[in-house]
């Protein structure tokens, strides 16, 4: 192989194998810039040329600043055939981690994040690398700062041929080694992979096809893992697809600045959801009560003005009335107290009267001696048979205790006829006849208003030809003209 590719690209150290083509660091002598070359040597195979040609196309499709750009395509007379890209911006990420074993939480999640933005471009123009690993990333450090990232290798080469597509299968999603088509799923377990073995220095998956089981907590490799990133790393490789979270989620859970600037306003929002629950059900209780209170002060009422009569009852009345004989009765009642074994006589000063057989009333109106003087006032006689309660002499007590008293009836007066006139017409002439017109017109009986003559019927000369013509409205004649 010539020194120069097309007598302008002078190839240097090489990269990385990558099918049945190799990545070099190159320069181009004619402009002194430096460049990455993606060499098909002389000798290949009409349908090798095919794939290579495929396969640059592809890349053309790229365009990313954390991905490796193709700039131009071309052969020369000798029978190569090559891919210009960028300037390798530094050593691989296999080579970096070969050298530290293991990277520090912040530069590691920073290159995830990086490849997680070129995978998430290049699938939007449903391009998918298909062998992500160390190997296929090229990595700029300072010290402990990311400088550049640049993700190279999509859809290049076959993942089961060659040291390094061997390599990749301990990254590849077990889909893919299942022949499945790849998609974002399949290229965040890869990513996962990757990252798992940027923090602890070995694959997740030791032996190749046991994914059932998971990997080793990082827990058990370092204490600085927040515990955010470490569930996002375990659930993206997921044997199952469906469990994976997409690339955009990847790269926002893996950040751990960003997990932890998200705790405060979490708690935040959560503080401020937990009072307005408590503002609601504040409002709800205090709804109800007035509803309760509303509803109680519309049932309350009057049972005066409610309450209505029963059909065909009657008014209560006492069974007897107050005639005093219970009065009586209870005052035959034996005191409660002890009499009084001191007492020198029954009309003592100091002791009441009582005792079986006792009548108060007895001496005629006249309380006995000893008991209790009323306070004086106007003395009323009731006389026997009488009520205390109803003073009417009318009123009859009978011996079955019901007080019959007599109610007054007041007849209703008749009222007269009036009487009717009546009027006798003259036979044979007018109802008017021998009354001078001077005496009908000054009449005092006669209305105000002058009446309207009404017509009367037409009379047949054959029916009565000695009676004159009338009208049915005939004044009727006084007794004067009688």
């Amino acid at each position: 192989m010539s020194d120069l590719i097309a007598k302008k690209y002078k190839l240097g150290r090489k990269i990385a194998q990558l099918g049945i083509s190799c990545l070099y660091h190159a320069e181009n002598v004619i402009l002194g810039n430096e460049l990455s070359l993606l060499l098909l040597p002389a000798g290949h195979s009409p349908q090798e040329e095919k794939e290579f040609l495929a396969e640059t196309r592809l890349l053309a499709k790229i365009y990313h600043r954390n991905a490796l750009n193709l700039l131009d395509i071309g052969g020369d007379k000798n029978g190569n055939r090559f891919a210009i890209f960028e300037a390798v911006p530094g050593p691989l990420l296999a080579e970096i981690l070969e050298e530290r074993g293991k990277l520090s939480l912040s530069v590691a999640t920073s290159i995830s994040q990086a490849i997680a933005e070129a995978l998430q471009a290049a699938a939007a123009k449903s391009v998918f690398h298909c062998s992500l690993s160390p190997a296929r990333v090229l990595v700029s450090l300072t010290d402990d700062e990311v400088e550049l990232v640049k993700v190279f290798g999509f859809g290049m080469g076959n993942a089961l041929n060659g040291s390094i597509e061997a390599e990749a299968t301990l990254f590849a999603a077990p889909e893919l080694r299942a022949g499945k088509t790849p998609d974002e799923k399949s290229e965040v377990f890869s990513l996962s992979a990757v990252t798992y073995f940027m923090l602890t220095g070995n694959a997740p998956f030791s032996e190749i096809g046991n994914y059932d089981a998971l990997p080793a907590p990082l827990s058990s490799y370092r204490a600085d893992v927040p515990p955010l990133v470490e569930t996002t790393i375990v659930r993206a490789l997921s044997a199952e697809p469906e469990l994976r979270p997409t690339l955009k989620e990847f790269a926002a859970e893996i950040n751990p600045a960003a997990s932890e600037s998200t705790k405060e306003p979490v708690a935040k929002v959560n503080s401020l959801e937990k009072w307005k629950t408590a503002m609601v059900i504040f409002v709800g209780v205090l709804i109800l009560a007035a509803a309760l209170i509303y509803a109680t002060r519309t049932k309350i009422a009057d049972p005066a003005t409610t309450a209505e009569p029963i059909p065909g009852s009657l008014p209560v009345q006492p069974i007897n009335p107050a005639t005093g004989v219970e009065e009586e009765n209870l005052a035959k009642l034996p005191l409660t107290s002890e009499p009084n074994s001191n007492a020198t006589s029954a009309g003592s000063i100091d002791s009441l009267p009582g005792g079986d057989g006792y009548n108060p009333w007895a001496n005629g109106g006249v309380p006995p001696r000893g008991a209790p003087i009323p306070p004086p006032g106007q003395t009323i006689t009731i006389p026997p048979g009488q009520s205390p309660f109803m003073q009417d002499s009318n009123c009859i007590m009978q011996p079955s205790g019901i007080l019959l008293c007599p109610v007054p009836v007041t007849p209703t007066p008749t009222p007269k006829p009036t009487p009717t006139p009546k009027s006798t017409p003259l036979a044979g002439g007018n109802a008017n006849a021998g009354v001078p017109s001077d005496a009908a017109a000054s009449s005092p009986s006669t209305n105000k208003k002058e009446a309207k003559p009404t017509p009367s019927p037409a009379i047949s000369p054959r029916q009565n030809g000695n009676l004159p013509s009338a009208s049915p409205a005939t004044k009727p004649i006084s007794k004067e003209e009688t």
